[in-house]
């Protein structure tokens, strides 16, 4: 059930603002100080991501609401907008239930760490919702999945080359006890999966992005609101 209301949005997003603006801080402070390996995941990327464009959601909401509108759904960088919601929810489910000590969501330490509840949970599903409650329907184009692949590939690429570089650098190949500092995922580890390994996760990977693109394509889709 979608929510026209634009004072609920506002509120709705601004709350969302205040969680995502602390799960974006976390991604650079962790319990040593500051977390220079931020860069390396794709939970920061994510979230920086929908920290960007929910502020740019609620200005734009807030701005409609200043000139008398009170009713509609959203209409503020849509292609963006769908794009993170497929990204987002890629955090929440590879963190929950992908990685190798997944079913993480079943384990007492993913509900009692703030950093983990708001990066990898609260933010993401808050964001979800946003969409599923407050966003037009009808608006989307087929190739807007293949185009959302453009961020996880460009991530994909900044990882690869850094640590190709870094491998060059050790001769062609990084010492174990330093893997950890430049493949954050085991699925993006060429030294160990070798670059059939890579090439079959990163395949993958594209399947899993384009198959949650279509299916939130299918949703926009499949409703009847065209504002």
């Amino acid at each position: 059930m979608r929510i026209s209301s634009l004072f609920t949005q506002m509120i709705y997003r601004a709350v969302f603002l205040v969680f995502s603006a602390a799960a974006v801080a976390m991604t650079f402070v962790n319990d040593d100080g500051f977390n220079a390996g931020t860069f390396l995941y794709y939970t920061s990327w994510s979230n920086w991501m929908i920290f960007a464009v929910m502020a740019a959601v609620f200005v734009g909401t807030a701005r409609r609401y200043a000139r008398g509108e009170r009713q509609g759904y959203n209409k503020t960088l849509r292609f963006f907008k769908f794009n993170a919601t497929v990204i987002i929810f890629v955090t929440f489910a590879v963190y929950a239930f992908v990685l190798p000590e997944a079913p993480l969501i079943f384990k007492p330490e993913y509900w009692t760490s703030a950093s983990n509840l708001l990066k990898h949970f609260l933010c993401p599903l808050l964001f979800v919702f946003d969409w599923i409650l407050f966003d037009a329907h009808h608006i989307v184009k087929p190739h807007w999945p293949f185009a959302g692949l453009l961020l996880p590939l460009a991530y994909c690429i900044v990882v690869e080359a850094r640590a190709g570089i870094y491998a060059g650098m050790c001769g062609g190949t990084i010492p174990e006890a330093e893997l950890g500092d430049y493949f954050p995922y085991f699925f993006l580890n060429f030294q160990t999966l070798g670059i059939g390994g890579l090439l079959m996760w990163v395949g993958i990977l594209i399947c899993v992005f384009l198959a949650l693109g279509f299916v939130v394509y299918g949703v926009y889709k499949a409703g009847k609101n065209r504002i």
